[in-house]
């Protein structure tokens, strides 16, 4: 009799919680639209291009042309100009609607690049690479990939958690990743080519925040996890395994990743998602021309990912009858977050002043011509209180000046080493390896402030230099040796 009590409990607390998750997934169909169909999929502005795809709740693209539209002119840009492409997927509470904070925040990334790459040393490099002329104007093209982020209104939204995060799975592994494989193929055509042909260089980052940076990690995790099992047969990346030490010899050619460079700011993902790739990665030598292929950054005060992550896979585990872990080391891969499992932090990003604060400002920019409901566009930007404070230290490379001795230190230089860019130190943990190509760095709370905190301008300041002098390393070793990208 006590046990049909304790089954009888048991099952309307999970009746309970079941009413609680429809309760807080709302409406079905709201916000399930497509906001950029048509002409509002392409703004144009001096600095870059931004083309817009969104994809529904199950992954499938609203309108495949946005995708093609978007894919016709990388294309075509990189045929005719050196040009640098960047997507990003927004997180959880986002959408591609007019005035989004994720959307103004990425369009001010946009900017800030722009401005970063057409730095006279870069416009020398590339001058150099083409046999001493300038092949026209350097572009930016941004990608903005609009998913389901919010799927009900106010507060209440915070209550979606498994919803939103199934969501962003499906989308990751549906229409996005064979557009992402388009990318890549495209990318790595062109790098193909050797520089006799006088191909036009092509850089492709891809960021994602969030529910975003899960997105992305299903999107490219498998084709990234079977380029390191080629390399290396004798690793294993069994999720079980504790990863083993170094082996055989450096690698003779760099690692390839999908694209330059994937970077994952406060990604809402297991740590067991990204485990495989940890184990692998760390098994490789690499050589002095291997850049990094991921970045991944997690703020020290990201509460939702750090506490609420971990309820929400403590209560999702026991609503499905899903079998306990008792290995301690296993369950902690399946519950904490990406960033905050100690076994994959390799790096550290802070302050080289420790004493400096953020502050949150509010922006303003100007409205798209097709945003009707708004007058102008605002969006919040962190910023230290001292901004103008003088450097506490010098930065390691600088694109300021096209001099032999600055592009040898940065053709020599391992980028996962400690490196100070604008006042903000990466720094190697005792477990880094050389020339690691998959970093994980734990993030102070004056360089990203929280979940939401990623558009700081310490953090996007150095963001675009590392960016920046990355491809400047790949152009100089494209350079020196006369081969493809």
């Amino acid at each position: 009799m006590h046990q049909a009590l304790r089954q009888s409990k048991r099952l309307r607390g999970i009746g309970l919680i079941a009413m609680v998750v429809l309760m807080a997934s709302g409406c079905p169909s709201a916000y399930h639209e497509a906001f950029r169909l048509g002409e509002k999929s392409h703004v144009a502005t001096p600095e870059y291009d931004l083309y817009f795809v969104e994809a529904d709740d199950e992954g499938w693209f609203w309108d495949p042309a946005q995708a093609d539209r978007a894919f016709g002119a990388i294309t075509e840009s990189i045929a005719t100009s050196d040009t640098i492409v960047v997507t990003f997927v927004h997180g959880w509470h986002h959408s591609a609607r007019c005035c989004d904070g994720n959307l103004e925040g990425f369009k001010e990334v946009l900017r800030q690049l722009h401005a970063e790459l057409t730095k006279p040393m870069y416009d020398r490099a590339r001058a150099a690479i083409h046999d001493g002329e300038l092949a026209g104007p350097f572009r930016i093209i941004g990608v903005y990939v609009g998913w389901r982020g919010r799927s009900v209104p106010g507060m209440i939204d915070y209550a979606t958690f498994w919803g939103r995060k199934s969501a962003a799975e499906r989308v990751g592994q549906s229409d996005f990743q064979e557009f992402m494989v388009r990318l890549k193929n495209a990318y790595e055509h062109h790098s193909a080519m050797p520089a006799a042909a006088g191909p036009k260089l092509f850089g492709l980052i891809t960021i994602g925040h969030s529910f975003g940076g899960q997105v992305v990690l299903r999107a490219v995790a498998p084709f990234l996890e079977h380029r390191l099992a080629d390399l290396s047969p004798g690793a294993q990346g069994y999720l079980r395994n504790v990863p083993r030490a170094q082996l055989g010899e450096p690698l003779p050619q760099p690692l390839r990743g999908f694209g330059d460079l994937v970077v994952l700011i406060n990604p809402a993902t297991e740590a067991a998602a990204y485990q495989r790739l940890h184990a692998l990665g760390r098994q490789l030598r690499y050589g002095v021309d291997q850049t990094p292929v991921m970045l991944t950054l997690s703020a020290d005060n990201d509460v939702p990912r750090n506490r609420l992550f971990k309820i929400g896979r403590i209560v999702g585990e026991w609503f499905t009858v899903k079998p306990r872990k008792p290995d301690p080391r296993e369950r902690g891969m399946e519950r904490q977050a990406l960033g905050f499992f100690a076994e994959q932090v390799t790096h550290r990003l802070e302050p080289a002043n420790a004493a400096r604060r953020l502050r949150v400002t509010t922006l303003q920019s100007d409205k798209e011509a097709g945003c009707v409901a708004h007058d102008q566009c605002e969006f919040e930007w962190y910023e230290w209180r001292d901004p103008a404070e003088l450097s506490v230290e010098p930065d390691t490379l600088s694109a300021d000046a096209f001099t032999e001795e600055a592009v040898a230190r940065i053709a020599a230089h391992d980028f996962s080493s400690r490196t100070v860019l604008s006042d903000v130190v990466l720094r190697p943990e005792a477990s880094a390896i050389a020339n690691q190509a998959l970093i994980v760095g734990s993030v102070a709370d004056n360089v990203i402030d929280g979940h939401n905190g990623m558009f700081s301008g310490p953090l996007m300041r150095f963001l675009t230099k590392y960016i920046g002098l990355v491809e400047a390393k790949r152009f100089l070793s494209r350079l020196r040796t006369g081969g493809g990208q």
